[in-house]
């Protein structure tokens, strides 16, 4: 039976703990060990805030039907290129003439 050595924990194990490769090796690390790194990986990033962000919220747009809400988009265009804006599809605000807006 042919062994290998984990990198990580340094144990000789066989070679069916070891997951295989695309280019038909096998993984420096065993099974076990990669196990591990994936669930550490996996609270550290539960612990940083990390994963699937909940919806984003607005109140002005919360409970409204969404032809409403395209009524209101509508306006915030008109009037941001008022202003010398433009709205992409993205939602991001790009300037498009070169003026300074005093708020």
């Amino acid at each position: 039976m042919e062994t290998k050595i984990c990198k990580d924990c340094g144990r000789e194990l066989p070679l069916t703990d070891f997951i295989p490769t695309r280019n038909g090796k096998r993984m420096s690390a065993c099974k076990s060990c990669v196990q591990e790194k994936r669930a550490n990986t996996r609270y550290e990033r539960a612990q940083m805030g990390g994963g699937k962000q909940p919806p984003f919220s607005d109140p002005d747009f919360d409970g409204k039907d969404p032809g409403e809400v395209v009524r209101l988009m509508g306006r915030a265009q008109r009037w941001l290129q008022s202003r010398g804006y433009t709205i992409r599809l993205d939602g991001e605000y790009t300037k498009t003439t070169v003026h300074k807006l005093k708020f």
